[in-house]
């Protein structure tokens, strides 16, 4: 096992354990926004210890919003958190995002991630090239980066291929560990809760 891996799986571990912790004490809704946030600061901390200083700027700026045309799965907390923040600070858009959230699932449903890309939608919060949700922005998103803002025109209207985009190694290497592990956590809290109530 190399070292990269071998990081990798500590900080998934950890992810993990943290998740299952935090919610064995509550899984009351604070909780669950609490563990999203813990995820993303978690993975921020661990990738500013690993990135290398000689790594090329990464290519994404304002109003910059080619990945905003692919797919991306989100958890229960994420969803939970973003109608939440939705509800404090846009109470008057609420109804607008729900019925554009409701108008791209009839157009992508039961279609695949590829076939998602080729349709070039994009997301239902994006809005005149900017992030709404920017602040709690699901934890796929935070992990995408670009070093070649080329390389993600030409990758946009073939959904994003994998390899088509070079990403910033510390944050593609941090973000897909963590993401894993607070995924892996939330699974095993979700079977466990099933099973105490179904027996």
């Amino acid at each position: 096992m190399n070292k990269e891996h071998e990081f990798q799986l500590g900080l998934a571990d950890a992810e993990e354990s943290e998740v299952q912790i935090r919610l064995a004490e509550s899984a009351d809704v604070s909780a669950l926004y609490g563990v999203v946030e813990n995820a993303s600061d978690f993975a921020k901390k661990m990738r500013d210890k690993v990135i290398d200083s000689r790594t090329p700027p990464i290519a994404c700026k304002a109003k910059c919003d080619h990945c905003c045309y692919q797919s991306v799965s989100i958890t229960a907390p994420e969803a939970l958190r973003i109608a939440d923040y939705l509800i404090q600070r846009k109470s008057n858009l609420v109804r607008r995002f729900i019925y554009k959230l409701n108008t791209l699932n009839k157009k992508i449903e039961g279609k695949t991630p590829e076939q998602r890309g080729a349709l070039n939608l994009p997301c239902a919060f994006l809005e005149k090239a900017k992030c709404q949700i920017y602040k709690v922005r699901p934890l796929l998103c935070q992990k995408h980066t670009s070093l070649n803002l080329q390389e993600c025109i030409a990758a946009k209207p073939n959904g994003f291929p994998p390899g088509s985009i070079t990403e910033e190694k510390a944050q593609l290497v941090t973000y897909t560990a963590v993401v894993s592990g607070y995924r892996s956590g939330l699974k095993n809290i979700y079977q466990k809760a099933f099973m105490v109530a179904t027996s």
